[in-house]
């Protein structure tokens, strides 16, 4: 038995413990650079650029190998930022925030049957 192949197959996570995060693009034209944030209002007019499966546990900053493997870099602008909602605005996350982090503080409330 070939124990590299073995290794790397235990190492996987089990796609129950995935959890999708939907990525979006928000327009130019929607950001706010005064107040630099996006009014929640508006989220309908950012275009989506697709679903990554991630582990919830994973840093903010893990995202950006993720969304390249999982979307490709033709649907992400070549520079991007993070955003968190907080309260009526959508805000930029600081770099070092990315690092603090995890996907499970942007995932949607979820409903269980």
């Amino acid at each position: 038995m070939d124990t590299s192949r073995h290794r790397s197959r235990s190492k996987r996570v089990p796609s129950a413990e995935l959890v999708d995060l939907h990525v979006y693009v928000v327009p130019p034209d929607i950001w706010r650079s005064k107040y630099n944030n996006l009014l929640n209002q508006h989220v309908t007019e950012t275009i989506s650029a697709g679903i990554i499966r991630v582990h919830p546990e994973q840093q903010v900053n893990v995202l950006r190998d993720e969304i390249d493997q999982q979307i490709g870099t033709d649907q992400i602008p070549r520079e991007y930022v993070f955003l968190k909602s907080v309260g009526r605005s959508i805000t930029k996350l600081k770099p070092k925030q990315e690092y603090v982090l995890k996907v499970k503080h942007f995932v949607p409330p979820q409903k269980y049957r």
